[in-house]
C-alpha cells in the first residue's frame, strides 16, 4: 500500500512538472519575418472629433484620412528591412461649423489644389528601412515626393501654400512617417512570449502633435497561427517641443490623454491583420498672435479619435 502512495506521488510530481515544462515552452516570438520580392499592403481609416474654444467660441471639427499604401521588400539583412514604398490612395475630409472640404488622390480638379496635390504623389517611390521589431531606422526619398507635390499646385497664395505644405508633411514628411509607421508596426516583442506575457514599446512623435507614446502590450490570446495583442498607451506633448508655424501662426500643444489598442498578428509574418486604436486626449493648443496684436492665445481642446488599419 505504501509502494503504491509513493508511486501515485511521483507519477503525480511527474505531471505537475510536465505540465509546467509544457507551460513554459507554450509561446511565439514575434516578430517580422518578411520575404524579399513581396508586397505587403496597410489600408488605414482615421475618424477624429475635435472640440475647441477659441475666443469664447466653441468649435467642433470632424476629420476623416483614408489611405492605402503599399511596402515593397527589398532586402533583408539581419535584423533589418528595406521596403520599396508607395501611396495607392489618400482622401481627407474636414468638416468645420464654416462648412466642409475634402482633397482626394483620384481627382485632378484645378478647382482643388488639395486633390491635385495629392494625386501627384500617388505612385512616388520612397525608401524606409525597419527592424524586425518595428523600428523605422531610415526614411529617405519622400522629400522629393513631397517637393514634387508643392509645385503641383505652385502659384497658390502664400497663406494656402503654407496650409498645403503643413498637410503633406504629415503624410510623407520623414518625421511624420517614422511616427505613423511606428504607431501601427512598432507592437511586437524582442524576445518569446506566452499568453498573459507583457511588454512595453516607446515611440516619438515629431510632427503638428511632438509627443511621446509609451504602450504597455499584453499577448492576450493565440488561436490558428494568430496572435491578439491589448495595448494601453500614455500620450504626452513635449514640454520643450518647438511650435509648429501653421498659416504663418506659431502653435504649441499641452495635451496628454490615452490610447487603447487592440491588434491581430500574423504569427508566421508578424504582419498586421488588423488593428483598432482608440485615442482620448486634451488639453489646450497655444497660439501666437502677437503679429496680429493679440499676444498668446489659449484654446481648450478635446480630440478623439478611431484608426483601423487592415494589413494585407
Amino acid at each position: 500500500m505504501k509502494k503504491l502512495m509513493v508511486f501515485s506521488r511521483l507519477v503525480f510530481a511527474l505531471a505537475i512538472a510536465l505540465l509546467l515544462v509544457s507551460a513554459k515552452t507554450d509561446n511565439v516570438s514575434l516578430k517580422y519575418n518578411l520575404k524579399v520580392g513581396n508586397t505587403y499592403k496597410l489600408i488605414t481609416t482615421a475618424d477624429q472629433t475635435i472640440e475647441m474654444t477659441m475666443m469664447g467660441q466653441a468649435q467642433n471639427i470632424k476629420n476623416k484620412i483614408e489611405g492605402a499604401i503599399f511596402l515593397k521588400v527589398l532586402t533583408t539583412e539581419g535584423k533589418v528591412i528595406t521596403f520599396d514604398t508607395w501611396y495607392d490612395k489618400l482622401k481627407m475630409s474636414i468638416e468645420t461649423g464654416m462648412g466642409s472640404f475634402v482633397m482626394r488622390s483620384d481627382s485632378m480638379q484645378d478647382s482643388n489644389p488639395g486633390s491635385k496635390m495629392l494625386n501627384t504623389m500617388m505612385n512616388k517611390h520612397f525608401t524606409i528601412k525597419m527592424s524586425t521589431s518595428g523600428e523605422i531606422l531610415e526614411v529617405s526619398g519622400s522629400d522629393k515626393v513631397m517637393e514634387d507635390a508643392l509645385n503641383a499646385i505652385k502659384g497658390l497664395e502664400e497663406s494656402q501654400m503654407s496650409m498645403m505644405k503643413e498637410s503633406i508633411k504629415q503624410f510623407v514628411g520623414k518625421d511624420a512617417l517614422k511616427g505613423s509607421f511606428e504607431l501601427s508596426l512598432r507592437c511586437l516583442p524582442d524576445k518569446p512570449v506566452s499568453v498573459g506575457d507583457s511588454w512595453t514599446s516607446q515611440v516619438e512623435l515629431v510632427s503638428a502633435l511632438s509627443a511621446t507614446v509609451n504602450t504597455t502590450w499584453k499577448l492576450s490570446d493565440r488561436k490558428n497561427g494568430v496572435s491578439v495583442l491589448e495595448g494601453k498607451s500614455t500620450l504626452k506633448t513635449k514640454e520643450n517641443a518647438p511650435s509648429q508655424n501653421i498659416s504663418g501662426i506659431p502653435i504649441k500643444y499641452n495635451i496628454k490623454g490615452e490610447q487603447q489598442i487592440l491588434s491581430k498578428i500574423d504569427e508566421k509574418t508578424g504582419w498586421i491583420i488588423e488593428s483598432t486604436i482608440n485615442q482620448d486626449i486634451s488639453g489646450e493648443m497655444e497660439m501666437d498672435l502677437s503679429a496680429q496684436g493679440s499676444g498668446i492665445q489659449k484654446a481648450p481642446i478635446k480630440i478623439k479619435s478611431k484608426t483601423v488599419t487592415s494589413g494585407i
